[in-house]
């Protein structure tokens, strides 16, 4: 017991998970922090240097204070960026088509998968295209199960 306990603060403090709504690019990071806390993984699909949508969806709904105190509560954020500019490593541009394979194998920006803490199941994709913060938090509470609700 108290190994395990000594490990999930070790994790936490490893990964520098903190109260702001943290955003992760190493997929097993995310997901060790979302089963720990049993929180939802919100899976984005980004092209952080070229799509505008992508861009406004940073600007307008990840940086809004609203949708920051909810997914601090309730997700853990795991970004997936192919950037056209930046240059990232191999090993993070393998994860992440390995993570659209799985969860976006149309290829298309953004895109957003819901995913349990356990990675087996997505629960939903969701489309973006110019909603509100509370809008896109309304939808995503429409597809999480109750007991990954920390509201």
């Amino acid at each position: 017991m108290k190994v395990t306990f000594l490990f999930i603060v070790s994790l936490i403090l490893f990964c520098g998970y903190t109260s702001s709504a943290q955003v992760y690019e190493h997929r097993d990071s995310a997901f060790r922090i979302a089963q720990a806390y049993k929180k939802t993984v919100l899976l984005i699909f980004s092209g952080s240097d070229w799509c505008a949508n992508c861009i406004r969806f940073d600007k307008k709904i990840l940086h809004d204070s609203i949708f920051k105190n909810y997914a601090d509560r309730n997700l853990v954020l795991l970004v997936a960026d192919f950037p056209q500019r930046k240059k990232m490593s191999a090993e993070l541009t393998r994860q992440n088509d390995s993570l659209a394979a799985s969860y976006d194998p149309d290829g298309s920006f953004p895109h957003f998968a819901l995913i349990d803490p356990n990675n087996v199941n997505s629960y939903h994709t969701i489309s973006y295209s110019t909603q509100s913060a509370a809008e896109f938090i309304a939808e995503i509470k429409q597809h999480i199960p109750v007991a990954y609700r920390h509201e």
